[in-house]
């Protein structure tokens, strides 16, 4: 069996910025591989197309492009804010305004994204809300252990996901997901 859409692939990996000599951003190690139904659009499709056509044993390594993983940094993406936004309770939250915070927030939809503190001023503060790895490849090796059926409860659970979110996963892919740590980095599981 190949992994392919609608397959469960068990899989032991490493993925690092830019190459193989880059920080190590996420590992599924064989203690402790990663599981992940494919096609259902939680994970990311460069990660995906990577793996597709391989089977148990096989191992592979491959880089996704920054057009593929979490796009280019955007002048767009780097705004001011205004500085009531960091008040609680009337009161100015001055912990949080430091220079190079990173700063969750969410958007009007209540989905949570992250943005660094660049500037403060006087009545606002300048935040980067690039994704971290914007502008950086992302080196994967691995390999496959095993590809599968899924099972009656993995189809339940990725038809439950879909019913209550109406939508595919946050999707990295689109280069502005928005996810925040509790995702487990860059290629999600199933």
């Amino acid at each position: 069996m190949i992994i392919d859409d609608l397959k469960v692939g068990v899989l032991i990996y490493t993925i690092q910025a830019d190459d193989s000599n880059g920080a190590i951003l996420e590992q599924a190690t064989e203690d402790k591989p990663r599981v992940m139904m494919f096609g259902m659009g939680r994970v990311m499709k460069a990660f995906s197309d990577g793996l597709r056509g391989l089977t148990n044993g096989d191992a592979f390594a491959f880089t996704i492009a920054p057009d593929n993983a979490f796009g280019w940094p955007s002048e767009e993406n780097i705004t001011h804010v205004p500085k009531t936004l960091f008040m609680a309770d009337g009161k100015m939250r001055k912990e949080l305004l430091v220079v190079d915070n990173i700063i969750r927030m969410q958007d009007k939809e209540g989905r949570p994204f992250e943005g660094k503190i660049l500037e403060i001023a006087d009545d606002y503060v300048v935040m980067d809300f690039n994704h971290p790895l914007a502008g950086h490849s992302l080196f994967v090796k691995g390999k496959v252990l095993e590809v599968r059926e899924p099972s009656i409860d993995e189809m339940n659970k990725e038809l439950e996901y879909r019913k209550q979110h109406g939508h595919d996963h946050c999707g990295c892919h689109d280069h502005h997901c928005g996810c925040d740590k509790d995702h487990e980095g860059c290629c999600h599981e199933a």
